[in-house]
């Protein structure tokens, strides 16, 4: 019985630092908008995973790193970084 080119070239995950790396044969890429460099979303999707290319218009500094200092700071005023307080600090807070 010939093995089929698909399981000929079924991809492993391997050791890449303290991650698991996956190497994506051609031929699952062809038709996949993957290419290197494309962001990827990644989610778990019952018991496995589920990879797709984020599109254009959604590729963002959110997707990029979630916790970013533009992602933080957006829609911040002084109003609503309450800028106008001023608190005293206590005496256990001063070194003498």
């Amino acid at each position: 019985m010939a093995i089929s080119e698909n399981l000929q070239r079924t991809p492993k995950a391997q050791r890449w630092g303290n991650s698991l790396a996956v190497r994506l044969p051609a031929g699952l890429l062809a038709n996949s908008h993957i290419s290197e460099g494309t962001a990827l979303e990644i989610s778990q999707k019952d018991d496995g995973l589920f990879i797709r290319a984020i599109p254009e218009k959604n590729k963002t500094v959110k997707y990029a790193n979630p916790y970013s200092e533009a992602l933080i700071l957006e829609g911040l005023t002084a109003e609503t970084a309450h800028a106008d307080e001023v608190f005293a600090p206590l005496s256990s807070e001063i070194d003498n």
